[in-house]
């Protein structure tokens, strides 16, 4: 970084005597101003000097005391300085739980809330029915009504809250303004009693023209802000005595019409407040201390110190480093220079930059409002207060962070990080660091327009000017503000920040009342060209191996920026080499890939490997980090085998995938449980190819035959390490045996089925055979020709599918398989049994030991009962199949016989 440069090496340059003059100077001009009367008017405070009168240079090597008698020494201005400091406890996790009660995990994480509900904001003032918004705790709460908002609202995670009716919130407010317009009804007494208002306030800006339309005047107005739900309040100070006037100094007159008077005012609206605020808002800065600097003239080797005043945050405008203050710094465009305010005991004034644009107020530094010549309409010349210091001096680094010292010492000692930007609303905690007051955090109490006296102010004109922005302080008379944001003379440009994200510019206040803040959302739209905040973007680490200090030819090293915006990228580069741009996916991880070799040397195992890698989003970067990483060869992946683990028949080639360029190593050998397999091929066998399109393949000049065996391979290539050993069990299996005496779909009839099932497999192999449904499954072994049978028992009506397979001396094979059908045996059912018709004559009876005739039984009949005479054979062959069916049908048989031996019984 850039030495400061001592002041007394430069010509005309400041001793460090004179610099504790200046700074006693400096801290004097305030404290005379609170021993006077206050002017009624607003007035700044920007500069130790009046803006009309010449600024008076300190006298170069002026000894201490040379400083005006009625300034406080500098010594004194020191120890007070120092005593005040003493009583804040230091860093902003101190600050919060002091000023808010809150831990810094809380506040981040109010931040981040805050961002979420003024991102939403937009969307729900759309919606009809939409009230406010504010913080509160730790929820969103929006007041309004109506099932479009009710959704919107639950899809924010929001709460809901009722809006107060207008009759309520008049009486709930009467008591607490009755004090407030206790002045304005005392110079109305004369007149009729306003009458009860009915008009409602929609936003600020209507508001303001509002008012200015009908009271006939912008005279002592000093802000006009949204408070709380759906109110507002408008503070006075002490009317203008005369109209604004144009650039070329013609009075403006207003409409001729009668015009209301402040209290008129506040009557006719239900939600809005009108109060006396009897001292002028002044503008922060001339007090020493903090991180601060000092405005000035002339050159760098000979300054001219004008004021004090804080650094804001730091950035870019077209990509060069720049930082902002307030507008009002630079005493509309008086002021030229920057320098870095000396730290406690330093004697040096470094050269920050120079002013490249401000603003306080509207455009030019013009003052508001300025109504429209001769018409109702009101142009409100809102404005900002804001101004960027650009031509940073050389060795000057602009950090995306905001210091949170409680003194004035090393900047860098506490600091929070910047990640991003937001707008405030109602209830939004806030901390902000400063020359002066250094951190102090409150909430946001009100969001509107606030007006500040100018440079040019006068008593009959007070030059008041227009900044939109927000309060924090005491919202209405006569209440305590326990969430006051402290800040005083020296701290204007100071950051406001809400959580992590940066939301304001110190602008303006009444020392311990009211402090207020320049939107810095809405200051940047006016900067010409715009201006890129700088925000925190967390240095790369490395992550996995490469986090060990490990890295692997051609391998990845892996990293990760935590919280990285999006579109961030991180630019490396290794050994020394080209930078290389990586793009951070969204969760934050990034890599490149390590050197290819470790060295040209094959012998060299491993060496050290230097990389470095900033982190980069738009003209935000990272600090730079620096790794040192032992780089060894990476082992080559295991090659892979295509060949399957199982082959019928025999295998005349092994094949696989590999790196290209690599050499892949196959060596073959027998199981070791071979059993008898013949293998015709001499092993153990090695083999070495090329691995050619990511495959290689070893042709085999005498093929595999049945057997088991065990292939193994590796791959080699120059700067990598061997690769680990793949093995592959391969099994080579004979063909599968045939069935020679059944056919796939074959169909039987019961009592048809073959009682062996014949076919042909290696002589000598045991050959296994199983019938479905586990009905049959054994084994039968080939004679010397090949041939087996295998006998089975008769198969019941069904489906069976049949396997066969073999094995050899340990060696199995494929298996064959077929499916047959049984059908089941079908019996042709009998007919209607006939009339029985007269009984027959009785027969002869018989002689000689022979039987009679018989009689007929009956009649003839037509009935298709099975003829039991010369058709006998076939009905005992038909009974035998139903027999081997199963009993049913033998068992009817058997009763129908029985039938017609009664019958010619009787």
């Amino acid at each position: 970084m850039h030495q400061p440069r001592a002041i007394h090496k430069r010509a005309g340059a400041l001793s460090a005597a004179a610099v504790l003059a200046f700074t006693g100077l400096m801290a004097a001009a305030p404290a005379n101003a609170d021993e006077a009367t206050a002017p009624a008017e607003p007035t700044s405070t920007a500069t130790a000097v009046p803006a009309t009168a010449p600024a008076t240079p300190a006298p170069a090597k002026a000894p201490a005391e040379a400083a005006p008698q009625d300034a406080v020494p500098a010594a004194e201005a020191d120890a007070e300085g120092t005593a005040a400091a003493s009583e804040l406890p230091p860093g902003l996790a101190e600050a919060l739980m002091r000023d808010l009660g809150m831990s810094l995990e809380e506040f981040i994480a109010a931040g981040e809330l805050g961002e979420k509900a003024a991102l939403a904001l937009p969307e729900l003032q759309k919606i009809e029915g939409f009230v406010s918004l504010r913080l509160e705790a730790d929820a969103i709460v929006v007041t309004g009504s109506g099932e479009e908002l009710a959704a919107a609202v639950s899809e924010l995670g929001a709460v809901l809250e009722a809006p107060v009716p207008a009759e309520d919130a008049t009486a709930e407010t009467a008591e607490e303004t009755a004090a407030a317009e206790a002045p304005a009804a005392e110079e109305e007494a004369d007149d009729e009693e306003p009458a009860a208002g009915s008009s409602v306030a929609e936003d600020v800006d209507s508001l303001l023209r509002a008012y200015v339309q009908k009271v006939g005047s912008a005279e002592g107005l000093r802000s006009v802000m949204l408070t709380a739900p759906g109110e507002y309040t408008i503070k006075l100070g002490t009317p203008l005595d005369t109209l604004p006037t144009r650039p070329d100094g013609s009075l403006i007159r207003m409409a001729s019409a009668p015009k209301k008077t402040p209290a008129e005012f506040d009557a006719e609206y239900t939600n809005v407040t009108v109060v006396e605020q009897p001292e002028p808002l002044t503008a922060f800065e001339d007090v020493p201390g903090g991180s601060g600097i000092y405005t000035g003239t002339g050159t760098t080797t000979e300054p001219v110190i004008d004021g004090a005043c804080s650094i804001g945050f730091n950035g870019f405008t077209a990509g060069s480093p720049a930082t902002l203050t307030a507008g009002h710094c630079t005493g509309d465009d008086t002021s030229n220079l920057a320098f870095l305010e000396p730290l406690e005991g330093d004697n040096m004034l470094v050269p920050l930059g120079e002013f490249t644009f401000s603003q306080f107020g509207g455009k030019n530094h013009t003052p508001s409002p300025v109504p429209t010549e001769g018409g109702p309409d009101v142009t409100v010349n809102r404005g900002t207060d804001v101004a960027v210091i650009g031509n940073i001096d050389d060795g000057i680094d602009l950090t995306a962070e905001v210091t949170r010292r409680a003194a004035n010492t090393d900047r860098n000692a506490d600091t929070v990080s910047v990640t991003g930007s937001a707008d405030v609303v109602l209830g939004s905690p806030i901390c902000k660091s400063g020359r002066t007051t250094f951190w102090t955090c409150g909430s946001v109490t009100g969001v509107g327009i606030f007006f500040v006296g100018g440079h040019n102010g006068t008593e009959a004109n007070p030059d008041a000017r227009a900044v939109w922005g927000f309060e924090s302080g005491n919202p209405k008379p006569g209440q305590d503000s326990p969430v006051f944001l402290e800040a005083e003379p020296g701290d204007s440009g100071g950051s406001i920040i809400s959580g992590t994200n940066a939301v304001g510019l110190i602008s303006a206040g009444l020392e311990d009342v009211i402090t207020h803040g320049a939107s810095l959302s809405d200051a940047v739209s006016y900067i010409p060209g715009g201006f890129e905040l700088a925000m925190f973007i967390a240095k790369p680490e490395l992550t996995g191996a490469a986090g060990e200090g490990k890295a692997l030819t051609g391998q990845p090293i892996t990293g990760i920026v935590d919280g990285a915006p999006a579109g961030t990228e991180v630019q490396v580069t290794v050994d020394g080499g080209e930078p290389q741009t990586v793009p951070v996916a969204a969760d934050g991880t990034w890599s490149v890939r390590a050197p290819q070799t470790v060295d040209a040397d094959e012998s060299v195992p491993n060496r050290e490997l230097e990389l470095t890698a900033r982190a980069v989003n738009g003209s935000n970067k990272s600090s730079m980090a620096e790794f040192t990483l032992n780089l060894e060869k990476a082992p080559l992946d295991l090659p892979v085998f295509s060949t399957p683990a199982t082959v019928v028949g025999e295998v005349a080639e092994i094949s696989g995938t590999g790196v290209d360029g690599a050499t892949v190593t196959v060596e073959i050998s027998t199981a070791a449980k071979q059993g008898e397999a013949a293998a015709l091929a001499e092993l153990p066998l090695t083999e070495t190819v090329e691995v050619k399109d990511g495959s290689w393949t070893v042709e085999l000049e005498d093929a595999l035959q049945p057997g088991t065996y065990r292939v193994s391979a590796t791959q080699a290539k120059a700067g990598m390490k061997d690769s680990d050993v793949a093995t592959l069990n391969l099994s080579v299996v004979y063909t599968a045996p045939a069935i020679t005496n059944l056919k796939d779909g074959q169909e039987f009839t019961e009592g048809s089925t073959p009682e062996t099932i014949t076919g042909t497999a290696i002589p000598g192999a045991t050959v296994t055979v199983a019938v479905g449904n586990a009905l049959a499954t054994g084994t039968t072994e080939a004679d010397e020709d090949g041939r087996w049978s295998y006998d089975v028992e008769p198969w019941a009506a069904g489906e069976y599918a049949i396997t066969a397979s073999q094995q050899l001396d340990g060696v199995g094979s494929d298996f064959t398989q077929l499916t047959v059908r049984v059908a089941a045996l079908q019996v042709a059912p009998g007919g209607n049994p006939g009339d029985p018709g007269a009984p027959g004559a009785p027969g002869n009876p018989g002689g000689n030991n022979n039987g009679g005739n018989g009689g007929n039984a009956g009649g003839s009949s037509d009935g298709d009962l099975a003829d039991t005479g010369a058709n006998g054979v076939g009905m005992a062959a038909a009974a035998g199949l139903l027999l081997v069916g199963g009993g049913t049908g033998a068992l009817l048989l058997n009763r129908r016989r029985r039938g017609a031996h009664v019958a010619t019984r009787s």
